[in-house]
């Protein structure tokens, strides 16, 4: 067994094979899971941040539209085939960002409902996040911007992580 499947499986299930994705049923056992208020808490930064990765994919993508529809005769010179291939580029970007903050909003809903699948979502975007902290981060020399989206990403999916990790090891343990 690799360690992303034993990590997968110390999140989603328990020995008895009745684990939060509710192999019982479509809704997880939210009472077994200790430290509800933390839980509550993921879900509204969760929610908080896929709001403003919709925001940042919409910006991206308005930005791209703009690059792309610049005329080849503009004021850019030759350098409108490049611009274009800019736009296009950053509008796949904002589209990511639009597509990963939706997943973040159902996420959050889906931990506030209290439903397993909100969970397996959560551990999914929260490594999501982590890999976008790291490639942002690694653009330090291009602003502050990046750094403090990069620490932000970086420290939600390590948050996150650690929630819902911890909370499954305090359910295996029985400490509360």
């Amino acid at each position: 067994m690799s360690a992303g499947s034993l990590c997968w499986t110390m999140i989603v299930s328990d020995s008895t094979g009745h684990g939060w994705l509710g192999t019982r049923g479509p809704t997880a056992d939210w009472r077994m899971m200790p430290n509800r208020s933390l839980f509550s808490a993921l879900a509204v930064i969760t929610l908080f941040w896929g709001v403003v990765h919709i925001a940042l994919g919409g910006c991206f993508m308005s930005g791209g539209a703009s690059l792309v529809s610049i005329p080849p005769d503009g004021a850019v010179g030759g350098f409108a085939p490049i611009l274009g291939l800019v736009g296009g580029l950053m509008t796949v970007l904002g589209v990511a960002f639009l597509v990963q903050g939706l997943l973040a909003i159902a996420a959050a809903l889906g931990i506030l409902w209290r439903r397993g699948w909100g969970t397996a979502l959560t551990v999914v975007l929260a490594v999501l996040s982590i890999l976008w902290g790291l490639f942002s981060l690694a653009a330090y020399e291009a602003g502050a911007a990046y750094v403090a989206f990069g620490a932000g990403d970086l420290l939600y999916g390590i948050f996150a992580v650690v929630i819902l990790v911890a909370s499954r090891q305090n359910r295996v343990f029985g400490s509360r």
